[in-house]
């Protein structure tokens, strides 16, 4: 309920965490997109993977 309850605020892009690597970017303009925060198995570098509105 919290993701589906939020609004946009004034200043630039946030994120919120569901704690498992889950998140919901928010825009200013209102656009919501769900990102997958995940490391990549060679590297160990994260990376995000966005999984669309």
């Amino acid at each position: 309920m919290a993701f589906r309850n939020t609004k946009p605020r004034p200043k630039p892009t946030y994120l919120l965490s569901d704690g498992q690597g889950l998140s919901l970017r928010i825009r200013p303009n209102g656009a919501k997109t769900w990102l997958l925060r995940y490391r990549r198995p060679g590297t160990g570098k994260e990376n995000f993977l966005s999984l669309g509105g």
